[in-house]
């Protein structure tokens, strides 16, 4: 028979077994990973680590561990609570192979649970992540297993399970799931959630193998006014595949009814050992965890297969419930979940491709590794933008202003739609004041808001200035700029409450007063430069704001990176200005004029410092009335220290380009700052109990932002890199930064998409451990210095500027885009090298060439600039490298 899931399985077999036959010939990986042919994510069992993917849209996190755990969360409401490594987890399948009349062995068709009495008779287990679904392989002596989980487009969670008997006999066997929903505003669990809980399952099933429902419903007070309900639905089918038939089922919805015992866990469960529940209970409320567990017995002649089918939903009424408990699940429905996902994520990688050859002379990076990589690294950039809070499960992982906008500045590219819409929804926690809050949470069914940080960092609007500019040039849409938007207010600043405000007015005027708020917090007394208050885009080091005067919360201290982000957000907004609005908003272009002008001499002044030797360094920030320096010759400790950031915004922001002596100054800074994965936060790390710096030091050194490989902040030096014109140094650094590389044979994350960090300080154990993966900025900032510097797609209000940097590791790279402003239309540029005596670089548009660019002499490249006039239907730029023959 014609069975999605089984030409699947099939095709996952067939391609391990290549990849893991011809082991010596694939690339090092650090971890036993590997990326499939077709992109797909191979993991291996490991003892120390864990891959994971997320599925789900429009906020909504269902995250999937090559280890077998899973949960889900949208926003703060847990459909499934999180389990630590080594607990029970929420959602497991298992089988029984038949040992006698009255007992099976046991064998987790997940990594987890440990099946000990089971586990002899596995031959080998492994998973393969995609950004449609995971699958987790299991081969015995006796079968072969597959469970498939998947999200589909309404966010419903979709599991199937495919057993076939590898055998040469008939076999008997039990299969059996389990899970245990939570549907709570909640993190964790406790012990009163089981009063407000009941699950209804019957063991039913009709003749085409559609099972009987479970029905769960939750109550839950919102506060005190507020109570609310909350129903899902699991429904399921089994289908016979070739030569098999199902004897006997049984339900069960209490957990001590699964186990047998409250002493045993999944993995010791007396239902699986005995292959029955002890005694049917179909229902359960109040003194017991509710949960909808199913035993099933079947017999599978040699060849022959059986499928379970699981859907997972949640349900709005208890009509609806009802209607949903009484729909059949289809087989050929839950497939198509799988098509429908794989056109939908099809789409858009289209709308952003890209596809490098060999990577010449160089034995850490294979495009083998590299180009699946891009892809994956696109959907994580999409998880950070597109989230909706509570990623990390920690009651403060609300949705940061600064986090949102950066990765939004990434996703515009292939995603557009979606990020303007993000972008008014983030825009709507600025203040009438124009301060944006530091993070927000939308408001719970029957709130007016969420939590909100309203700890006052003084760069969250540098960020969106950055993105709204970014988005303009790429998407042409400047009704975006007329757009409405709303405002919060603060209703109790010292207990985070905020409240809808009542004015709502457009994106251009938010800008407006975003820039204004900016503008007041600036030291005008003094440096004339931007004021930490509470911190800058490096969090850890919040002290710098702090006043010296006791009656004041905030003083004069200044984040150098924040006041260059603020000098860039000038020019941004005069060029935008220029362009959508001709002729008008002149006090405003002449007011950020001077601005910047006043920015960049306080910068020169107060920023660069020199020793007794006329070495100079760019500093971090100082205290309150310059009282101490960061990032000096002689810091709070009395250390001599390189800062990072503010020598990459020293690049970034184009301040270097009116002062390229100081060229020099930051290289060295950046020399000082490499280390075993890359630059550093900073050089040397803070010890502990540092005065004047905040929190920083409370972490160890070698870790997080206190001198670790921080991978967001090591992206923006290779930022600056490029825009100096050093690809090659970039790339340096580029490696060192990859999880993929073997470098990083202690990784503790997901190898395929960026972690946040690499600690390292030998003496505590550290070396290339991560702090975590998928939320990170780390993601965003590569993927766009990707686009803008190796695959050279830089739009600009007038044109493109196809600005490949001046050296590139690999000899070819094809790329593609969806550029909205030309109805859709694709621009593809291809590159590749060619001997020859005439050492220069050449550009054919559309066939038409060899065409000369300009030379960029901060790039230190030929760019060719190609105006949006000049476009046709689809655009093909081929940009050609001439070297010595």
């Amino acid at each position: 028979m014609h069975d999605g899931l089984i030409n699947e399985v099939n095709e996952i077999l067939t391609g391990a077994n290549t990849l893991l036959g011809q082991s010596n010939a694939l690339p090092p990986m650090p971890v036993p990973v590997y990326f499939m042919e077709n992109g797909n994510v191979l993991c291996l069992p490991r003892s120390q680590g864990d891959s994971r993917y997320v599925y789900g849209d429009n906020g909504f996190n269902f995250w999937l561990h090559a280890s077998g755990y899973m949960y889900a969360n949208i926003g703060l409401f847990s459909l499934f609570t999180r389990r630590k490594e080594g607990e029970e987890p929420v959602i497991a399948f298992f089988a029984g192979v038949r040992e006698d009349e009255e007992s099976f062995r046991r064998i987790s068709l997940l990594p987890v649970p440990v099946c000990e009495d089971g586990e002899a008779l596995v031959v080998r287990r492994f998973t393969v992540l995609n950004n449609v679904a995971g699958y987790f392989i299991t081969e015995t002596k006796r079968f072969t297993s597959c469970v498939r989980v998947t999200v589909d487009e309404s966010n419903n969670i979709v599991f199937s399970v495919y057993l076939r008997n590898d055998s040469p006999s008939t076999v008997d066997l039990m299969l059996s799931s389990y899970f245990r929903p939570f549907c709570r505003h909640q993190l964790h669990e406790s012990d009163e959630d089981r009063w407000f809980s009941e699950m209804t399952y019957e063991p039913d099933v009709d003749s085409l193998g559609n099972f009987a429902a479970a029905a769960l419903e939750i109550a839950e007070d919102t506060d005190r006014f507020h109570s609310e309900t909350y129903y899902a639905a699991l429904r399921g089918r089994r289908t016979a595949i070739d030569s098999a038939s199902f004897a006997g089922r049984s339900t069960t919805t209490s957990r001590v009814g699964y186990t047998g015992d409250i002493k045993r866990n999944l993995a010791s469960a007396l239902s699986l050992r005995r292959g029955s529940f002890a005694s049917q209970k179909s229902i359960t409320t109040f003194n017991d965890i509710t949960v909808a567990g199913d035993l099933n017995t079947v017999r599978i002649d040699a060849g022959g297969a059986v499928r379970f089918d699981y859907m997972f939903q949640r349900v709005p009424t208890r009509d609806g419930l009802a209607r949903i408990t009484a729909t059949p699940l289809a087989t050929k429905a839950i497939d198509q979940v799988i098509n429908k996902a794989r056109k939908m994520n099809g789409a858009i990688s289209a709308s952003l491709k890209a596809e490098v050859g060999n990577f010449e002379d160089n034995q850490t990076i294979s495009a083998q590794q590299f180009n699946p990589f891009v892809e994956h690294l696109k959907h994580q950039v999409s998880v950070c933008g597109l989230l909706k809070g509570y990623m990390q499960l920690a009651p403060n992982s609300l949705i940061g202003i600064r986090d949102v906008f950066q990765a939004l500045e990434g996703l515009l590219y292939y995603r557009p739609v979606e990020s303007r819409a993000k972008m008014i929804e983030a825009l709507g926690f600025t203040t009438p004041t124009g301060r944006c809050l530091r993070q927000y949470s939308l408001p719970p069914v029957g709130a007016k808001a969420g939590r909100a940080d309203l700890r006052p960092f003084i760069d969250q609007g540098v960020w969106i200035v950055n993105a709204v500019y970014t988005y303009l040039c790429h998407s042409g849409d400047y009704a975006f700029l007329e757009q409405e938007a709303g405002y919060h207010i603060i209703a109790d600043e010292s207990a985070g409450v905020i409240l809808p405000g009542d004015e709502r007015d457009s994106v251009l005027l938010h800008l407006f007063r975003i820039m204004d708020y900016l503008n007041s917090h600036r030291d005008h007394q003094t440096t004339k430069l931007l004021c930490a208050l509470y911190g800058d885009w490096n969090d850890a080091l919040d002290g710098l704001g702090i006043s010296l005067n006791p009656d004041k919360l905030f003083g004069t201290g200044v984040s150098v990176m924040a006041s260059l982000q603020l000098f860039q957000n000038c020019h941004e907004m005069i060029e935008l200005l220029e362009a959508v609005y001709p002729g008008e908003h002149k006090d405003r272009v002449e007011t950020y004029g001077r601005m910047a002008d006043e920015l960049a001499e306080n910068l020169i002044a107060h920023a660069v410092i020199s020793d007794k030797a006329g070495n100079r360094r760019i500093v971090h920030g100082w205290g309150d009335q310059k009282s101490y320096l960061v990032g000096s010759y002689e810091d709070p400790d009395g250390a001599s220290r390189d800062g990072l950031t503010g020598n990459a915004f020293w690049v970034i922001s184009g301040m270097l380009r009116s002062s390229p002596d100081l060229e020099s100054t930051v290289i060295n800074s950046f020399q000082r700052l490499d280390a075993k994965y890359g630059l550093l936060t900073f050089n040397p790390a803070f010890p502990k109990d540092t005065k004047g710096v905040g929190r920083i030091p409370k972490l160890p050194p070698g870790t997080a932002e206190n001198g670790a490989t921080y991978i967001h902040a090591t992206l923006f030096g290779i930022w600056a890199y490029f825009l100096m014109g050093k690809p090659r140094d970039a790339w340096q650094q580029i490696e060192k930064i990859l999880p993929f590389t073997p470098i990083h044979e202690h990784y503790t994350h997901s190898p395929f998409v960026m972690p946040n960090s690499y600690v390292h300080n030998p003496e505590l154990g550290l070396d290339g451990e991560s702090m975590n993966d998928w939320q990170t900025g780390s993601s965003n900032v590569l993927l766009k210095v990707l686009l803008w510097f190796v695959f050279g797609y830089r739009p600009t209000f007038e044109g493109i500027r196809v600005q490949v940097a001046n050296w590139t590791p690999v000899d070819t790279f094809s790329f593609s885009i969806t550029v909205p402003r030309h109805d859709g239309m694709t621009l593809s540029f291809r590159y590749r090298k060619e001997k020859n005596l005439d050492v220069n670089r050449v550009f054919y548009v559309n066939g038409k060439g060899p065409l000369s660019g300009t030379f960029d002499p901060h790039l230190k490249c030929e760019v060719y600039f190609l105006p949006y006039t000049d476009f046709t239907a689809d655009t093909e730029v081929e940009i050609v490298d001439r070297i010595p023959s």
